[in-house]
């Protein structure tokens, strides 16, 4: 066969097989819809199977699509339904990227959805507790017990429980209602209006009443601890009742001594008040002083650690070595005493003499910015220079030299005021 003729056979059924190609796809399509909608768990699904215990499996259908959910929002279904020693356990396949994590403390409601008993599983995920391993969190395979979960009630469980004339009673109750509430539908209404602040005032009442039942049970609780530890320590506690007693007796006999302090006492918190008055000008202003302080403090730690082995190394220089010295020092310390109190007495001379040294040494010392140079670094010339001045002698020990200059007219006016320059000027040196 020609590359024309083959060319010629695929242009004439390229429509065909594309067609085929295009029904294949969009079967696959229709059919992955629909197994995702009949509950079919893909591979790739993050599923978490986590079992409940229940009293009683009513109107729990695995595999129907009961939905699991959180706050109203599906994240799960109900997986599968078994009987362990008279207990019902359910599975639940919850979806953990939806649901989020689940711990100990989860509990389970049964309610149904419709008139029909079609069930949902409402979930509470619980809260963590951090004094558990993994803070408490389910993971795949673990269980809630049954104090946890709570089924439906149906009527007839709550007629059962009425003895035969309530439940006669009741059921005259219900039959004559519809006849006694024909036509006041607006009175009704009217009642249940008006009685709507009562019945806020009741849910009040109940909801603090339930927080009393709460604190009476932690009251017992505790009480029960108490004893317990009171129980075992009978001897410390006739210890405290014996000085308790002896407490109280001194309390007794110091009556009116309490009672002239507690005269004293207005005064004292007046006092108190006024000081903690005053104070407040200097907590505003400490305010930011301390604030200020937070870096250094927050330093303070890294720098303890840093001096931890410095400390570690002093400490038996200290006890070894400076502790005996200071024994040894102390007899010397009592010797040194007079001496140091005459040198007290002249210490603020010593004072003013020491401040003046240091002006001096700093004035000496000083050498200021630029070409100009200090005393220090004239004082060294100075020194050679006087060393030259003097480096002539004869017999009757050192001749100081120099040379001395000066204009006519200068030396003129200077012998005026000093007459032993006028041979120096009679000898010619200026005309």
């Amino acid at each position: 066969m020609s590359a024309v003729k083959l060319r010629m056979i695929l242009r004439r059924y390229l429509w065909v097989v594309a067609s085929i190609v295009f029904f294949i796809v969009a079967a696959s399509g229709v059919t992955v819809y629909i197994l995702d909608h009949v509950r079919l768990r893909w591979p790739w699904d993050d599923i978490v199977e986590i079992e409940a215990e229940m009293s009683h499996g009513q109107a729990i259908s695995p595999g129907q699509g009961q939905a699991v959910t959180i706050s109203g929002v599906t994240v799960g279904q109900v997986g599968a339904l078994r009987l362990e020693e008279g207990v019902a356990i359910l599975r639940l396949d919850i979806e953990e990227d939806e649901a989020g994590p689940l711990y100990r403390n989860a509990e389970l409601l049964m309610r149904p959805r419709t008139l029909g008993q079609d069930q949902v599983v409402e979930l509470h995920p619980g809260s963590p507790d951090g004094s558990l391993p993994d803070r408490g969190r389910l993971s795949d395979g673990d269980r809630i017990g049954l104090g946890q979960t709570q089924v439906n009630v149906n009527p007839d469980e709550v007629m059962a429980m009425l003895d035969a004339d309530t439940r006669a009673y009741v059921k005259v109750l219900l039959d004559t209602t519809p006849v006694g509430l024909r036509g006041r539908e607006s009175d009704l209404r009217s009642a249940l209006r008006l009685g709507e602040p009562t019945l806020e005032q009741i849910r009040r009442v109940s909801s603090t009443l339930a927080g009393r039942r709460a604190e009476l049970r932690r009251l017992v609780s505790n009480l029960r601890r108490l004893s317990r530890a009171a129980a075992e320590k009978d001897t410390e506690l006739a210890s405290f009742v014996d000085a308790s007693a002896a407490v109280f007796g001194t309390i007794g006999e110091r009556d009116t001594e309490l009672g002239a302090a507690v005269e004293r006492l207005p005064t004292a918190l007046a006092s108190t008040r006024a000081a903690l008055r005053d104070g407040g000008a200097l907590a505003r202003e400490a305010g930011p002083a301390l604030d200020a302080l937070r870096p250094a403090a927050r330093q303070l730690g890294p720098a303890l650690a840093a001096a931890r082995p410095l400390m570690t190394e002093a400490t038996p220089i200290l006890r070894d070595d400076l502790r005996p010295l200071v024994r040894e020092v102390t007899p010397l310390f009592a010797l040194l005493e007079p001496p140091l109190r005459d040198l007290n007495r002249v210490n603020p001379s010593l004072v003013r003499t020491g401040h003046v040294l240091n002006y001096l040494a700093n004035e000496l010392g000083h050498n200021p910015q630029g070409s100009e140079e200090g005393y220090l670094f004239w004082l060294s010339w100075f020194a050679h220079n006087l060393s030259s001045t003097l480096s002539v002698e004869d017999a009757n020990g050192a001749v100081i030299r120099g040379l001395l200059m000066g204009g006519c007219s200068s030396l003129a006016r200077a012998a005026e005021r000093a007459p032993i320059l006028f041979p120096v000027l009679d000898a010619g040196v200026c005309p």
